[in-house]
């Protein structure tokens, strides 16, 4: 004997409770099952109450209808909020790979662009240095610039979670003929207005530094190798 059944998560369309979305599940003779989404409405094209929408509440009912009209709803607003979340994240990445980016030749930001991301009590910190202050820190940075030739800052990947994000980079710096290049990582911190308060760099500054310099370079090599082997 054919059966029909209506599964327990059907929902309404909306507040009013006059249509509803559902899977019914259709049984034939020989045991085969056909499942089938329903848009089932309260009322026939005549005014009628539809007897699909009888049977429909018989065996799902109201109060369950509602329990998973809610469920879904709290779903959907999850699922919206990781997906904004994402997004902001994916815009946050882009973001900062224009901060980080900065080709041979090519002018550095200016102080407005920074102040866009660094809080005005940022921590500054790498192997050469520690800086606090935003003031302090765009000194250090427009001091660089000041030292060499050119200078370069190559990003590469960016991974942001929550309120820290580190940022893959190489630095190339060109000082009297001679490049220098700092592969590194950028780890910063977010404070509550989403402006980075924390920035703390991660490379080897001796290796790089003295490597491409005659007498000095197959001294820093050969030490390194003392230290590993």
């Amino acid at each position: 004997m054919a059966t029909r059944q209506w599964l327990d998560n059907a929902f309404w369309h909306d507040d009013s409770k006059l249509v509803a979305e559902a899977i019914l599940v259709i049984t034939d003779d020989e045991g085969r099952e056909i499942s089938q989404v329903v848009t089932v409405r309260k009322h026939d094209l005549a005014g009628e109450i539809n007897s699909d929408w009888t049977e429909l509440l018989e065996q799902v009912g109201e109060e369950q209808i509602d329990a998973s009209t809610a469920e879904r709803r709290e779903r959907k607003a999850r699922e919206k909020e990781e997906e904004d979340q994402k997004r902001k994240a994916e815009s946050d990445a882009r973001d900062l790979e224009q901060l980080f980016d900065k080709p041979y030749g090519e002018t550095a930001p200016t102080e407005d662009q920074w102040r866009a991301f660094y809080a005005e009590g940022v921590h500054f910190i790498d192997p050469t240095q520690e800086k606090q202050g935003l003031k302090a820190y765009l000194e250090a940075q427009e001091g660089l610039v000041k030292r060499c030739d050119d200078v370069m800052l190559k990003p590469a990947a960016v991974a942001i979670e929550g309120d820290v994000a580190f940022v893959e980079w190489t630095l190339g710096l060109k000082i009297r003929g001679i490049e220098f290049v700092y592969p590194g990582v950028s780890r910063l911190h977010f404070d509550g207005q989403g402006l980075i308060d924390d920035h703390r760099d991660y490379f080897d500054f001796v290796g790089p530094t003295f490597g491409p310099v005659p007498l000095l370079g197959p001294f820093v090599r050969w030490m390194y190798k003392r230290f590993v082997s």
